[in-house]
């Protein structure tokens, strides 16, 4: 391989074959994003896809702790964590804003 004089090549750059993303994390995330998604239409699938992106999130967190010189993407995975959290509650607090509003009526009048 022909180099300029100066440049080297590192085993971390992409062609060296270094560390490279956890997949779980990034599917964590994916899960994440869908029960975020799912709030407004399915509370079942905000649900399961909820507690499947912090599993899958977690078990990247520990892949990537047992294997720091093979795995990168902590940050995907505590996302992925992060937002997998953010369904449920987001399906709560909009349940209970709905429940709110059918109480003004009641404590205003018509």
């Amino acid at each position: 391989m022909n180099l300029p004089p100066g440049v080297r090549v590192d085993a971390a750059s992409p062609g060296g074959g270094g560390q490279q993303n956890e997949p779980t994390g990034v599917v964590s995330l994916v899960l994440g994003l869908l029960s975020v998604l799912f709030v407004f239409c399915c509370a079942v699938f905000t649900f399961l896809f909820s507690v499947a992106g912090v599993v899958t999130g977690i078990l990247s967190l520990v892949r990537i702790h047992s294997e720091p010189d093979r795995f990168r993407g902590r940050g995907i995975a505590i996302a992925g964590i992060s937002v997998s959290l953010l369904g449920p509650v987001l399906y709560v607090l909009l349940w209970l804003f709905a429940g709110a509003l059918t109480l003004v009526p009641a404590l205003f009048g018509p």
